[in-house]
Order: C-alpha cells, then structure tokens, then sequence
C-alpha cells in the first residue's frame, strides 16, 4: 500500500449486517477492505488529476483534523480564493506522510502549509520551506504560483522569484480575460 489513510469509513450499505470476525469469514471481510480501499484510491486520484497535481498522494486524511476545520473554515469566508499559505497547525507535524527534517531547515526559513481547495471538502496541502526575509502578499495570483510551483520542482529544489512572478502575471491576466 502505497498511501496511509488516517480513517477507514465502514464498509457496506447502511443497516448492512457485518459479517462476525473469525476465519471463516475472512475471506469476506479482506474483499470488503479491499472494496474500501479501491474506493479511497479511485476518489484520491480523481482529486489528484483534477487538481492538476501529477504526483502520487502519500497521506489521506477523512477523519476530522483541526487543520481541515481550519482550512474548511477559511476557505468558507474566502470564496473567491483556491489557494493558501498558511503557518503549521497543531497536530499536523505530527500526521505528514513524510516526516518534516526541522534540523535541516535553513535559517531565516520556516516550514508553512500550502493549499489547494479542489472542491470544497477536497483540499491538497504540502509542506512549504519558505523564507521570512522574503515578503509573501496574501494574493490568490501569487499563492496559486507558488503552490504550482512548488509541485513543479524537484524535491529539495529552490524556487526562483522571477518564476513566481511570471506565473503570478500569467494567472492574474487569465483572470482578466472574459470567457467567450
């Protein structure tokens, strides 16, 4: 299994009796997991080709996590924004699919959260290693560029300013054209 999922929603239909445990049902039991588990592969994919993401998903959250109340939150109030740029929430260190190496974080950097809402309740997020000494505006244009920039780069990679801005203007003069 290449993806950890923090909850396993219950197999079956509502009022659907389960089966009891023992050997005798296993085999039952094993193709209801497996069912669960397509499921939750066929959702995170369509999520990941929809948001335009083309890596393999390493984490998927369906439990409540005060970061996805957060985020729910935010994005209710910001309707007309996809995309944020968010500080570390708590819990959250602790749930990365891929441990975060805070003795490797240069200094005068911070780890930060970057978002994308697919859809409301569908939020990608990944770790962002961002420099303080560098002003970041809370623009969607901007928070957009870095978010597919960041997904862009290779691991580890440093991101270019002048990458960031070309973007930015992309994205804020496709906002400006009217759809035909």
């Amino acid at each position: 299994m290449t993806k950890s999922i923090d909850l396993l929603v219950a197999s079956g239909k509502p009022g659907h009796r389960k089966p009891s445990a023992g050997p005798a049902n296993a085999d039952q039991a094993l193709n209801a997991m497996q069912s669960v588990f397509s499921e939750i592969d066929a959702r995170t994919d369509a999520l990941m080709r929809q948001a335009g993401v083309p890596i393999d998903l390493k984490g998927v959250f369906m439990g409540e996590h005060a970061w996805k109340s957060d985020d729910a939150a935010w994005f209710k109030n910001h309707t007309e924004r996809s995309h944020r740029l968010r500080p570390l929430l708590e819990g959250e260190v602790e749930a990365m699919p891929v441990p975060i190496p805070t003795n490797e974080i240069p200094p005068n950097h911070c780890a930060e959260i970057l978002v994308r809402q697919v859809a409301p309740g569908q939020r990608i997020r990944k770790l962002f290693c961002r420099n303080t000494e560098i002003d970041i505006p809370d623009q969607e244009e901007i928070i957009h560029a870095i978010f597919d920039t960041v997904f862009s780069a290779a691991g580890g990679s440093i991101i270019d300013l002048r990458e960031i801005i070309e973007r930015a203007r992309h994205y804020t003069n496709s906002r400006a054209q009217p759809l035909n």
